[in-house]
């Protein structure tokens, strides 16, 4: 047995031998007498809810004196304008909660069966809150209350409480909740505002801000570019000069590829083309293949470096050979290639790569080792995360396959061809069959008659 419970066993001791002192005025345990008891508990319910009323109306009259103004309509809430007023209210508040806390702590207390009266089993919290407490809460604990009689005494206190907490908003208002750094935020930001004439030197800014990243694109690539160009044949040359040739006239144009410097492009960049056949013939190496739509690209020659194709639709490239081909936001893109290393594809759909090996000359000027296994196949598809699963994004021919389709095809268009020259023919002798039976049936109408 510890120490709390042996002192919650003497203040229980003590407790019911006073009452049976009280109860028999003097007489004995034996002499005791039931309806005595009774009364007594009858008794000790009465003085509880007596001063558990008068306390109840005592504290909400002083709340509703808070909460009204000064003519005591319940209805027209006094506004705390000046500090003085909040406060000497705030303090008359805080005097009820005390109060409010301690009937609550003395109904929790007597519910756990402590006498408050036992100093032994009281504690500094308990000692201060008795003094709001009133005299009879003070000396006797709370009787025992039927389940009903409970209930009523937990709504009194949370009616109580929540009246409490109202005039609490009311004298101290909460502050309108908002993000501390976005907060900060507004008032750090300038508020800048533009007439017509700050506007159009704006734009003014904006134009020769985009003419400058043109120009920086351009210097990027070492002023080797073919941009914006729909229905036209280009064929671009080993010197450094291309050709442009017009779907609707015969038309030659002509222009370099030497940058300003004089020296040959290293990179080519070619954006921006519609419906167009381009031809490359130069050795770059680095290659940049941007928004081209219905376009056929071969490149004859082998780049050096990698080959990047960006958001690229209905478009066939052929490759001579690459070290690397980045492939990014494409559909329906078709590319036949030698590379040396597996192509990576990411955002792309209806992807296709068919085997092209590369067969150098034997005199090779440049220097460079093209002879490196052509992973065409190896397609790795960066937005594809099932292991052990092939992305439906992209599909590999090799020169087998191609072949037998091709036989297969041809096969079938035979076998078409010929089914229809068989039907050509069937329906030729059937219409020849039906005239002579036709003449034969007029000349036996002309011999009888």
């Amino acid at each position: 047995m510890n120490k709390r419970e042996a002192e919650f066993l003497a203040a229980q001791n003590s407790r019911l031998a006073k009452l049976k002192s009280h109860n028999n005025n003097g007489k004995g345990p034996d002499d005791e007498n039931p309806n005595d008891v009774e009364n007594n508990i009858q008794l000790q319910r009465k003085s509880f809810w007596s001063t558990f009323k008068d306390e109840y109306s005592s504290l909400s009259s002083r709340l509703d004196a808070l909460k009204c103004s000064s003519g005591g309509n319940k209805h027209n809430a006094t506004v705390y304008v000046t500090a003085q007023q909040r406060n000497a209210a705030l303090s008359k508040l805080q005097d009820i909660q005390r109060t409010i806390r301690a009937i609550d702590h003395y109904i929790i207390n007597s519910q756990k069966k402590l006498i408050l009266s036992s100093a032994s089993a009281t504690t500094n919290d308990d000692d201060r809150s008795k003094e709001y407490l009133a005299a009879d809460f003070r000396n006797y604990p709370m009787p025992d209350l039927p389940p009903a009689d409970q209930r009523l005494v937990d709504v009194y206190m949370l009616e109580l409480k929540e009246s409490a907490s109202t005039l609490q908003n009311i004298i101290v208002p909460k502050d309108k909740f908002r993000f501390r750094r976005y907060r900060a935020a507004c008032q750090n930001q300038p508020i800048i505002e533009l007439n017509q004439q700050q506007q159009g030197e704006k734009n003014k800014i904006d134009d020769a801000d985009h003419n400058a990243k043109v120009k920086a694109l351009h210097n990027l690539f070492n002023g080797m570019s073919l941009t914006n160009k729909n229905n036209c044949n280009i064929i671009v040359r080993n010197d450094g000069f291309f050709e442009r040739r017009s779907s609707s006239s015969e038309d030659v144009e002509s222009a370099s590829s030497i940058g300003p410097d004089g020296d040959i492009s290293t990179s080519f960049l070619v954006k921006c083309v519609c419906n167009c056949q381009i031809s490359v013939e130069g050795v770059f190496e680095s290659m940049h293949i941007i928004d081209a739509t219905n376009t056929t690209l071969d490149i004859a020659k082998p780049i050096k470096g990698p080959v990047h194709v960006t958001n690229c639709q209905d478009t066939i490239i052929h490759i001579a050979f690459c070290r690397q081909l980045r492939i990014h936001d494409c559909a329906n893109v078709t590319f036949k290639c030698h590379v040396g290393s597996g192509p990576i594809i990411e955002g792309c759909k209806q992807m296709k790569f068919h085997q092209r090996d590369y067969h150098h000359p034997q005199n090779n000027e440049d220097g460079e080792d093209y002879t490196s296994q052509n992973l065409y196949w190896d397609v790795k598809d960066f937005l594809w995360l099932k292991t052990l699963v092939k992305s439906p994004n992209f599909e590999v021919f090799s020169q087998e396959e191609e072949k037998i389709n091709e036989d297969t095809h041809e096969s079938c268009e035979k076998n078409t061809t010929a089914t229809v020259d068989n039907k050509q023919e069937s329906s030729s002798l059937q219409f020849e069959n039906d005239t002579e039976i036709e003449q034969d049936e007029e000349s036996s109408d002309e011999d009888e008659l």
